[in-house]
């Protein structure tokens, strides 16, 4: 016992620190927190920021998000800058004779060994996984289990510091870690509320550049290779004003007539053996009139575009912001009807397409708020089992629009039948390939697109006749 008073002393009395030296302490472990907590908010908005450019859709994060994040951001920030102050505390100078403290020497180890570990650790795991979500996929575990996995990782962090630090507090340590935990939460929502960017205008740039299109639902879509092919998109969307307005890829409003010297004009990036693959895409909102839709269709028509990609809504989470999802259709002369009466901004109208093609009978299909095939109306579950009944060479499915007749009500009938040709095709499938390049393969794929064939053609069925 002698040894141990002459040598070491582990007695820790907080009421001899004076007052500048507690006012200096909070002022670090402040400052320590709202730098760290700049630091973290920064690296996210850039972060969010670069992905508008890999991303289908510009990561916008809405208000309940955000304040979650800033929240979480903050509750850690404090945690760090708390270790920091109590290193500040506990560590001062050691004389070479003076008597040594081993509990002040573990609890500033304990709280370097939770700053720096910790924030190496959630800094390598942070930069992963935003460098996944970036580009490559999304994380919608995060969104249902977020806040548990936050609370607990926010709670084990806060009593990882109080290890050694309960001994010296000893009786009256419960006392000082509720009056500490309730501050430091007051502070977490203070600290929170701060928003170091101006993050509705940055917002509000990448949707103007990027809008996010209600694309429709569809029974039948393929995955959409992007950049394999030459492809031109454009996105029709409606303003707060319920105007109809049409953004090319640079996120440029142009007019209706103005998409085929778009299309020309990107085509110039193209390769031209590549050429006659070519692919305009189309996403549009689902509440738009088909009437519009075939408007540009009729124009692509006229300036000799034959081939249309629709882009309909993916469900699957995990792939939504990476990944197209949607189906090709081709434009027949039967689009020409949709022409408006005033067509002075079109290009004339081309010779007939040559279609040697005859039909021995029709599907009539009317498409509205309901579909009626044949005279009765056919529930949407029903659908393709309905079309698979008509799918044969001989038959075309003749669609009836009107012009109430929505984008989401046309893609929702046309989508049955691709879903009821693909089903068939695939039931006599007998030759497989991963990559789908063998002769055997090509060979009996096109074999059973002969035999049962998508045949379409659109009636215009305006109100007034």
């Amino acid at each position: 016992m002698k040894f141990n008073r002459r040598f070491y002393d582990d007695h820790i009395n907080l009421r001899q620190m004076s007052k500048r030296k507690l006012l200096i302490t909070i002022f670090i472990g402040l400052t320590s927190a709202v730098v760290i907590y700049s630091f973290s908010y920064i690296i996210r908005e850039v972060s969010r920021v670069i992905s508008f450019s890999y991303d289908l859709y510009p990561n916008i994060l809405n208000e309940t998000d955000r304040n979650f994040y800033n929240l979480f951001f903050a509750g850690l920030s404090l945690i760090l800058g708390n270790s920091i102050a109590l290193s500040f505390i506990f560590n001062r100078p050691q004389k070479l004779m003076s008597r040594k403290s081993f509990k002040r020497k573990r609890i500033v180890n304990e709280q370097i060994f939770l700053g720096f570990n910790f924030a190496h650790w959630f800094a390598k795991l942070g930069f992963m996984f935003g460098a996944f979500a970036i580009c490559c996929v999304e994380y919608p575990i995060w969104s249902d289990s977020r806040y548990i996995i936050a609370g607990i990782l926010i709670i084990a962090l806060y009593l990882e510091s109080w290890k050694t630090l309960n001994k010296v507090l000893k009786r009256r340590k419960w006392k000082f870690m509720l009056i500490h935990a309730i501050v430091l939460c007051l502070l977490s929502l203070g600290l929170s509320r701060i928003n170091l960017t101006n993050y509705k205008a940055i917002d509000q740039m990448a949707l103007e550049a990027n809008p996010v299109v209600d694309l429709p639902r569809s029974f039948y879509h393929t995955k959409v290779s992007r950049g394999r092919y030459p492809e031109v998109n454009f996105k029709v969307i409606k303003n707060n004003h319920d105007e109809i307005l049409i953004k090319n890829e640079d996120g440029e409003t142009i007019e209706m007539h103005e998409i085929p010297s778009e299309i020309a004009r990107k085509s110039l990036w193209f390769r031209e053996e590549l050429l006659d693959y070519l692919e305009i895409r189309l996403s549009v909102d689902k509440t738009i009139k088909l009437n519009y839709v075939k408007q540009i269709e009729a124009n692509l028509y006229a300036s000799g575009y034959y081939k249309v990609g629709y882009v309909v809504y993916n469900e699957n989470p995990y792939t939504r912001n990476y990944n197209q999802q949607g189906f090709r259709n081709f434009i027949t002369n039967h689009v020409l009807q949709f022409r408006p009466g005033d067509a002075s901004s079109y290009p004339p109208i081309p010779e007939p397409f040559p279609n040697n093609r005859s039909f021995k009978d029709s599907l009539n299909v009317h498409v509205g708020n309901k579909i009626v095939i044949d005279g009765l109306i056919v529930p949407q579950q029903m659908l393709i089992r309905k079309f698979k009944n008509y799918i044969s060479k001989e038959t075309v499915v003749n669609y009836i629009i009107s012009e109430e007749t929505t984008y989401q009500e046309y893609i929702t009938a046309l989508s049955a039948q691709f879903r009821a040709a693909h089903d068939l095709r695939e039931k006599e499938q007998t030759v497989f390939d991963e990559f789908k390049s063998s002769e055997a393969y090509v060979e009996e794929q096109k074999e059973l697109r002969i035999k049962y064939p998508i045949n379409t053609i659109d009636t215009y069925k305006r109100n007034n006749l």
